[in-house]
């Protein structure tokens, strides 16, 4: 099992399909980038009863990429740490990941802990500049229908200057994440539904 830990400063932006191919098109371009994978992500997230977790702005999250099994824990970094300079757009947050070999044990020890458990899934195309630490990810989340941006960078000046070269706006960042926006399109398909049987 290998691990990471550090910090995580990312944005995601809303986007449309037409807009990630022309960026898929520029990242061939750019021969720095490398494509690392590409395909379906099953991601897992666990939480107490009470949602203890995500109270706190912690995440416990299992990913199944191509490339394997991922855990990630995440914590939201305090506003207040004077020691830390605040984004003005981006997530800040502090992160550590493992590669997982046996998806099965990590579930099973999980369940005696956590009585939350909710998935979704998303085709990323995961692509990474060479001894730089900056991501882009062009996904599709298929339960949504909707297509979105992330950009992952050590700075948010690196941030900002690959947005301005994808063409995507600051105004277009999902401050939202991807277990809330599914967590809101199930309850209001599910409160459609009722209204309609009531």
């Amino acid at each position: 099992m290998s691990k990471t830990i550090g910090r995580e400063l990312e944005a995601k932006f809303n986007s449309t399909k037409a807009k990630n191919k022309a960026i898929v098109d520029l990242l061939y371009k750019e021969k720095a980038f490398t494509e690392a994978y590409a395909g379906e992500e099953i991601n897992t997230r666990f939480d107490t009863r009470d949602a203890e977790l995500e109270s706190i702005g912690a995440t416990v999250r299992l990913r199944q990429t191509p490339k394997g099994f991922l855990l990630t824990v995440k914590e939201k970094i305090d506003p207040s740490r004077t020691d830390v300079k605040k984004p003005k757009h981006c997530k800040l947050c502090e992160e550590l990941n493992a590669e997982v070999s046996d998806p099965g044990v990590v579930r099973k020890i999980f369940s005696l802990f956590f009585a939350r458990e909710e998935s979704y899934c998303k085709v990323r195309r995961h692509w990474e500049l060479s001894f730089s630490g900056i991501c882009v990810e062009i996904d599709l989340v298929p339960e949504l229908n909707r297509y979105f941006v992330e950009i992952e960078a050590p700075t948010e000046k690196d941030i900002d200057e690959f947005r301005k070269r994808f063409g995507l706006s600051w105004d277009s960042v999902e401050p939202k994440s991807y277990f809330q926006l599914i967590r809101e399109a199930r309850e209001k398909k599910a409160n459609k539904k009722n209204k309609k049987h009531s």
